[in-house]
């Protein structure tokens, strides 16, 4: 709660999900396409991250919805997400 009132923006949600969700989450993101990767934008980094739904290039500046011709994984509409799709 402090951060949230130091960081603009930041917003903490108590009991997000259970300790249940949060497994199966967490095995959904280590398991599924895409794979972690090690670049944000074309850049490389230093954390991992994966993407799902949309991609975003800063050069050319645009976001698109993914191509599965180009193996671009789209947001998942089973598992865990099936309720956000």
């Amino acid at each position: 709660e402090e951060a949230s009132r130091l960081v603009p923006g930041l917003h903490i949600w108590k009991d997000f999900c259970t300790e249940a969700e949060a497994r199966q989450l967490t095995a959904f993101l280590d398991e599924e396409r895409p794979a972690w990767s090690h670049q944000q934008f074309g850049v490389p980094t230093l954390y991992r991250s994966k993407h799902f739904g949309v991609l975003g290039s800063l050069r050319p500046r645009v976001v698109r919805l993914p191509n599965p011709d180009l193996g671009e994984v789209d947001l998942p509409s089973d598992g865990i997400f099936r309720e956000l799709a």
